[in-house]
């Protein structure tokens, strides 16, 4: 356990009770976020006042994001009585993005499907609401990657992506070239669709080839997992490596407008499996303000970390300035990386 405090901590009290007499101890869990902006990778750590690492049988895993909430899994060598969890916003908390009502959900090999809550279905007009609402189904472009010999594997998010961004739904799909005859990759191509929620389907935004990219990787590093940036339309992350199961790896920033490689950032999936799990997309960081004293002036921050030598918890964050994206993984030592010129205040 990493005890971190910044202005981003939270606690509350955790009673547990030990296996071996029954009797009860009064804990304080702290979770805190240490941010830094995307490529770099954040992370967040838990840990408890008695500082007793066998608390937990495993490191602490974040389950899901939505808004501004974060469900974390713990596992615990005691038994947990009772847990008393307390939140405060300043700002007052926000409510995360929609689409006018409109509910996707996404199947990225294949199709989404969506259900607009405030339309009913045709014919249903003069009913009551407690009717179905009409859900339409719309086709995702056909995946790209061909059977090229490379020893590829993973989920669908190894190779397409798909978020809200600027009021549109945006997708990206890749592909990994191959010399002929090897094992070796030979480039990627990269290239994204939009549409709104009242269009018939998807049209295609931009193609890149990562020949044509400045500040490009070599060609033969592999490259999965693409995220969309949710701020700016034009900004693709992608993870890169020398090797699907090298230990280390690049987050890069690439701008699909301007065919350039913007930033870039190491990091570590030591403690994955080859590359089934990178990282996520979260605006966590938009709800992370420092609180206001009583003459309503912002008081000051803890340190916004950007990393350290010490292992990291596996699940991690990667935050832009203001409150941007989120690129989640394991982090390593980026004190020495490349400036981002992104603006390191996290508002």
């Amino acid at each position: 356990m990493i005890n971190e405090r910044n202005h981003t901590s939270a606690r509350c009290p955790v009673v547990t009770r030990r296996r071996s007499d029954g009797g009860k101890k009064v804990e304080t869990m702290q979770v805190t976020f240490c941010l830094a902006p995307p490529p770099h990778i954040s992370y967040f750590c838990v840990t408890y006042n008695s500082g007793e690492p066998t608390l937990l049988s495993r490191e602490p895993t974040i389950l899901a994001m939505e808004g501004n909430i974060v469900l974390i899994g713990l596992e615990h060598t005691r038994r947990i009585d009772d847990i008393r969890v307390g939140a405060r916003s300043n700002p007052p908390l926000r409510h995360g993005h929609h689409l006018g009502g409109t509910i996707v959900w996404v199947d990225l090999w294949q199709r989404i499907i969506l259900c607009d809550v405030h339309l009913p279905a045709p014919g249903e007009e003069e009913k009551e609401s407690s009717n179905p609402v009409m859900l339409r189904c719309i086709q995702l472009p056909e995946p790209m990657q061909l059977n090229n010999g490379l020893p590829l594997r993973g989920s669908s998010s190894f190779f397409r992506d798909i978020a809200v961004v600027q009021g549109r739904i945006k997708f990206v799909d890749i592909q990994i070239h191959a010399i002929p005859g090897s094992l070796v990759p030979n480039g990627w191509t990269a290239v994204t669709w939009s549409m709104a929620v009242g269009d018939p389907g998807f049209v295609k935004d931009d193609e890149i080839h990562s020949h044509d990219v400045v500040n490009a990787l070599e060609p033969y590093f592999f490259v999965a997992h693409p995220t969309l940036s949710s701020q700016d339309g034009d900004i693709l992350f992608l993870m890169a490596k020398a090797n699907l199961d090298d230990p280390q790896s690049w987050v890069i920033a690439v701008d699909m407008k301007k065919k350039k490689v913007e930033r870039k950032a190491k990091f570590t999936t030591q403690r994955t499996s080859s590359v089934h799990f990178a990282y996520w997309r979260t605006n966590i960081s938009s709800y992370l303000t420092p609180a206001e004293d009583s003459k309503g002036i912002m008081k000051r921050r803890g340190p916004v970390l950007m990393g350290s030598s010490r292992k990291k918890p596996p699940t991690t964050t990667c935050m832009s300035g203001h409150g941007g994206d989120t690129v989640e993984g394991e982090a390593e030592d980026s004190n020495n990386l490349p400036s981002t010129g992104d603006d390191m205040d996290m508002e």
